[in-house]
């Protein structure tokens, strides 16, 4: 997203990203890629269950991840072993140009009742 953050900007897009890493845990990567847009955490995947994006990691998977050293309820700070469906996610006034993401991509609108929806190219 870093790599598009300035022509979405010119379209007049409020970019962000959204993590269920505690904010202490996201700095490390924010300094190195020098990422300029806001990083947000998502405590539980909360918001991200209010839009329907969160998903819980099967018992087989968890043991995956504990395998590879990736244990989530430490990453996280919280043990709901949940995640949230990979997408990018930004504020646009022409839902058209979201198209420009080359991931899934969720446009929000700005009216009071939020409405969203998702594209996959």
């Amino acid at each position: 997203m870093q790599q598009v953050t300035g022509a979405l900007k010119d379209l007049g897009a409020t970019i962000c990203a959204i993590t269920p890493q505690p904010p202490d845990a996201s700095r490390p990567l924010i300094e190195k890629h020098k990422i300029s847009f806001d990083v947000l955490s998502d405590h539980g995947n909360e918001y991200a269950a209010k839009l329907g994006l969160r998903f819980k990691l099967p018992d087989e998977l968890k043991q995956v991840y504990l395998s590879f050293g990736n244990d989530l309820a430490l990453r996280n700070g919280e043990d709901s072993w949940t995640l949230p469906l990979p997408a990018g996610s930004s504020s646009m006034p022409a839902v058209s140009s979201a198209r420009l993401m080359s991931i899934p991509t969720i446009a929000i609108d700005r009216s009071p009742v939020r409405r969203w929806r998702m594209w996959r190219r």
